[in-house]
């Protein structure tokens, strides 16, 4: 069986949403530090995927992950769906965290009213603990990961 080689263009319609890539990353590991922030393409959803899950999609960034501290649930290289609408901290969910000029993906556990811990899959790496009150200035919730991808 051969693939079918015509070619096509994601458009927006009433059917598809166009979200845009970025080429920042999220480490899952040690932290990433962000350069920049262009965009260097998109990915088309539904809208009706969009829609039944609440997401607005001017709210929505795809990223890259690299690192290996979120895996087996997030590997090096995937591509996240991130929700930056959902910046309040909810247990056990997975967030896209900047600590100074770092970008973190985690999984996110409520230690006391301000404070998290940030969480890896991968037990080999240990929590970190985050008190938001007191480093108000260099730690910001960017949103939630609402969705994962691999390309082959």
């Amino acid at each position: 069986m051969y693939l079918n080689r015509t070619q096509s263009s994601v458009v927006a319609t009433s059917d598809y949403v166009p979200i845009a890539k970025f080429t920042v990353s999220a480490s899952a590991g040690g932290g990433a530090i962000v350069p920049n922030e262009d965009q260097v393409g998109q990915y088309a959803f539904s809208s009706r995927w969009i829609k039944r899950r609440g997401l607005k999609p001017d709210s929505l960034a795809i990223i890259t992950v690299t690192g290996d501290s979120m895996e087996p649930k997030l590997r090096d290289n995937d591509l996240i769906l991130v929700d930056r609408d959902q910046r309040d901290p909810s247990d056990g969910r997975v967030y896209v965290v900047r600590i100074g000029d770092e970008l973190l993906v985690k999984h996110i556990q409520r230690t006391g009213a301000r404070v998290i811990d940030l969480i890896s899959t991968n037990p080999i790496y240990p929590a970190r603990t985050i008190d938001l009150a007191a480093e108000s200035d260099s730690v910001q919730i960017i949103g939630r990961v609402v969705a994962s991808m691999q390309e082959w």
